[in-house]
Formats: structure tokens, C-alpha cells, sequence
């Protein structure tokens, strides 16, 4: 168990630094990262290179409000840094809950960075109360892609709320209106897979390829690619054999229902209804 206070885990490549960070290997019977306990690997500003591949093999996987990262940072034209990969296997369950995080961001104004790929097999994910799995671009760098294999199920459900049980909202990335003023959106903290262009980057975002047997989205749950930069929203590609189901809605005080703004961009989605004989039925 890694909670904040206790230790974290995390490999550097420093400024002016080049080489390879070096990788984290993590092997373990259940493994609970919480209290915002990190696990990272990172290319710092001014650093050249690599930043280490994070392995996790394990029966259970639990982030409650702690972070698995890899990020790749860089200002300098004459340099370059890519992120690590993520790449976890599971027997059993893999949770993200409670605002917890698992995440490849790129941050560069100049120079070749590109995000990791985030790799999760696993037979059942669970994202609960503001559970977040993503990965971004801030920069001239491509963001990752996230690549989810769950045998039974993947379940998205909930919203992150503070001490007070209300809801947590986080401000998007800058917009401009008609008019040409910069504004900025709320949105609610939903549990969410999402690949994300910030605002003045200039590559393009990751995509999200799920497959699995049943993916429940309940509550607010959300799967999204979306768009502020130059770049193009990377695709999502929806293969759950068994069925999809997306219920409810994100709700606050007197049931009343939490609402803010997602881009999306486009759904693939492939299988059938079938029958007790597994035929497919017309």
C-alpha cells in the first residue's frame, strides 16, 4: 500500500540530462495507491530522452485518489522527451476512485515530445467517483493512446465530490467565443477515459481502443476525445461483445441533475444482440 506520507515511487530524467529514466517494475499480490500517493516517470524541462516504462502485475489494483503517471516536459527546440508507458495487468479487478488518476500528459512548447500509451488488461475496470484514466497534449507533442482489454467489464460511474459531498468541477482549457474573448468552461469531475488537444497545442490527440464483454456507463460516466488546439481529437473505437448500457445521469442536490459540456468526437461500436443460442437476432 503506498499512501501520501508513507512514499512514492517515481523515475526523473533531470534538466540537461539524456538518457533513459529507467523502468518501474512493480509486481505484487493487491496493490493500493491512495491518499495522493504517486507512482511517476517523467522527462523533466531541458532533459533528452526517455522517461521509463511503469509495469504493474498484480491480482488487484486499487488507486483511491493517488496517481500513475508517465510525462514528458520541454522548452527547448534542440531537445526531445517521450513519456513512458503504462502497462498494467490484472487477474482480477483494476479500480480508479475518488478523484485517483492514471495518466500520460505531454507539456512542450518547442522540440519532439510525444505521450505514452496506457495498457490495461485486466477482467474487470472499474472508474468510481471522479476515477480518471487520460491522456493529453499541451504542446507540439502527440498524445498517448489508451488501449483497455477488460474480459467481464468495464464500469464508469459517478463524479468526485469534496468534504462537503458536493460535486468537484475543474475549469477546461481556454476558448475563444465569437467575438474572439478566451473564456473558460466548468465541467464536472466525472469518472471518465479521455484523450484530450489543449488549448495551442498543434498535434493531435490519442486514441481510445476498449474491448470487453459488457461496458457500463451509469451516472455520469464518460468516454471522450475532445479538442481545444490545432491538433485532431483522436477516434474511439467500442468493441464489447456482450452489450452496451448507458443509464442515469450525474446528480446533485434533490436528484436534480449535474449538467457541463463534453466534446466528442466519433463512436465505433461493434457487436450484435443474440439470442440463448447466441445467434444474432434481427
Amino acid at each position: 500500500c503506498l499512501s501520501r506520507g508513507l512514499g512514492d515511487v517515481y523515475k526523473r530524467q533531470g534538466f540537461l540530462g539524456t538518457g533513459y529514466a529507467g523502468q518501474i517494475n512493480i509486481k505484487a499480490y493487491e496493490i493500493n495507491i491512495s491518499g495522493g500517493a504517486l507512482i511517476e516517470s517523467t522527462v523533466l524541462s531541458g532533459g533528452t530522452g526517455y522517461a521509463g516504462d511503469i509495469r504493474i502485475e498484480t491480482s488487484n489494483l486499487i488507486v483511491d485518489g493517488g496517481f500513475i503517471s508517465t510525462d514528458a516536459y520541454n522548452d527547448n527546440s534542440n531537445t526531445f522527451g517521450i513519456a513512458g508507458n503504462i502497462d498494467i495487468y490484472s487477474s482480477n479487478d483494476v479500480t480508479v476512485k475518488n478523484g485517483g488518476l492514471i495518466s500520460s500528459d505531454v507539456f512542450s512548447d518547442s522540440g519532439q515530445n510525444d505521450g505514452g500509451l496506457i495498457f490495461i488488461q485486466t477482467n474487470t475496470l472499474n472508474l468510481e467517483n471522479g476515477g480518471v484514466i487520460s491522456t493529453s497534449t499541451y504542446g507540439q507533442g502527440y498524445a498517448g493512446d489508451i488501449k483497455i482489454n477488460a474480459t467481464d467489464s468495464i464500469n464508469i460511474s459517478g463524479y468526485a465530490k469534496d468534504e462537503n459531498n458536493k460535486p468537484i468541477f475543474y475549469s477546461s482549457s481556454p476558448l475563444i467565443d465569437g467575438q474572439g474573448n478566451a473564456y473558460q468552461e466548468n465541467k464536472l469531475a466525472s469518472s471518465r477515459i479521455e484523450s484530450e488537444v489543449k488549448r495551442g497545442a498543434t498535434r493531435d490527440g490519442g486514441y481510445i481502443a476498449i474491448n470487453t464483454s459488457n461496458l457500463n456507463l451509469k451516472d455520469g460516466g464518460v468516454i471522450s476525445t475532445s479538442t481545444y488546439g490545432q491538433g485532431s481529437a483522436g477516434y474511439i473505437d467500442i468493441n464489447a461483445t456482450d452489450g452496451i448500457n448507458i443509464s442515469g445521469y450525474a446528480k446533485g442536490e434533490n436528484n436534480k441533475p449535474i449538467s457541463d459540456s463534453n466534446a466528442r468526437d466519433s463512436i465505433n461500436i461493434s457487436g450484435y444482440a443474440k439470442d440463448e443460442n447466441n445467434k444474432p437476432i434481427f
